[in-house]
């Protein structure tokens, strides 16, 4: 499949059990695009954290009509927080030199319920055969503070990345150490290795990996946050008289997780204007001065990028705290997790949010998804319209 003008980049976020927000969302364009369409909507895959698990396995079904989104559906319906919110065993709190395993929670369950079933022979096939382009994850190297994009890719595709000594490319073959380091958040799930180098969650510096698309040759992205348009607004909630820790670790990770999203579209968003702007004011000979300057400090020239943005309708905190008033959970150290992480909340739990792996919670989010990208029919059939303008 040679590289096109319409290529195409899914961009996933990071969010922990938030990610269910993104399989709604693809329910949806699925439905409105139909089978012809959608399965070759997206031929460059990138995600971090639960957003990279979403993208993997999109791209290991990206030869099947839907892209294997109800298979994902279903995949994230099996969660049970009895089962996939579980404190680790008291030997696994005592950190080990040899191995590097420490955490707060046993992710073994939940690891296993979402890369223990990952077609990774198929995913393979589909990236040498060319169906996708390329598949990127971010993880954070835990020694050295960068960020490493580990991409694989299809014969044809050059991976040009960036400059910047603190982001890292590497291609390879992704496989689950990748999607596991990458959901890894540090304290909570222990770090993995990869190649002699322990990494952790790369959404802590690198979120929504927008740069890595392009780089990977998109030419137009769809991108799908878990920052609600709610969190983006200027805060209208009741004052607090102390933050409780559960409500302030909540908000730390919305600010390393969710927030620098907004920041990059904004970036996008300017230079689009500029591009425009120089398109219709230099020569071609100018054009392509300006062109060789930014290959030389950048490794490729800047280009205009449409893009199509799905944020949470909802306030998904909101969601969390309405959901673990009603719950009922069986395991004893599960209940007393749940019960001190919503300590001193009323009407919203960031922190929850990210950690309900319950179908109870993450049900909803699939609806929330799929209602906010059908309320949007006509922007979706305009920008994957392959009549339109690239």
């Amino acid at each position: 499949m040679p590289q096109t003008p319409r290529q195409t980049g899914l961009v996933l976020s990071g969010g922990g059990a938030r990610g269910a927000y993104e399989v709604g969302v693809l329910k949806a364009i699925v439905e409105i695009l139909g089978p012809g369409q959608c399965q070759s909507a997206f031929q460059v895959f990138t995600g971090t954290s639960v957003g990279a698990l979403n993208a993997t396995w999109l791209a290991a079904h990206a030869d099947q009509p839907d892209m294997g989104v109800h298979g994902l559906a279903e995949k994230w319906s099996q969660l049970r927080i009895d089962e996939h919110l579980r404190l680790s065993r008291f030997r696994d709190l005592i950190p080990r030199r040899r191995t590097g395993a420490w955490s707060l929670l046993d992710m073994s369950a939940l690891a296993e319920l979402m890369t223990g079933t990952m077609p990774w022979a198929r995913l393979h096939r589909n990236v040498d055969s060319g169906a996708v382009q390329a598949l990127a994850v971010a993880c954070l190297e835990v020694a050295t503070g960068q960020t490493f994009i580990f991409a694989e890719t299809a014969p044809d595709v050059t991976f040009r990345p960036t400059r910047s000594p603190s982001r890292v490319g590497r291609t390879t073959r992704i496989n689950a150490d990748h999607i596991l380091a990458s959901t890894s958040l540090p304290f909570l799930f222990p770090p993995r290795k990869i190649g002699g180098s322990w990494f952790v969650d790369g959404g802590l510096r690198f979120n929504t990996p927008i740069a890595p698309a392009l780089r990977l040759g998109a030419k137009r992205v769809c991108v799908i946050s878990l920052l609600s348009e709610k969190d983006i607004e200027v805060p209208t909630v009741a004052p607090i008289e102390f933050p409780s820790p559960s409500f302030l670790a909540g908000k730390i990770l919305n600010a390393l997780l969710l927030d620098p999203m907004v920041h990059d579209l904004q970036v996008l968003d300017r230079f689009n204007a500029l591009i425009d702007v120089l398109d219709e004011v230099l020569t071609d000979e100018e054009q392509a001065r300006v062109d060789a300057v930014m290959t030389q400090k950048r490794g490729l020239p800047y280009r205009r990028v449409d893009r199509l943005v799905f944020r949470p309708t909802e306030d998904i905190g909101e969601m969390a705290a309405q959901f673990i008033r009603k719950i009922r959970v069986r395991r004893p150290a599960t209940a007393i997790l749940t019960q001190a992480m919503k300590f001193g909340e009323s009407n919203e739990s960031d922190l929850l949010s990210f950690l309900m792996f319950d179908k109870t919670f993450v049900e909803p989010l699939v609806d929330l998804g799929y209602q906010d990208a059908k309320n949007r029919r006509d922007e979706i059939e305009s920008f994957f319209d392959p009549e339109s303008s690239p």
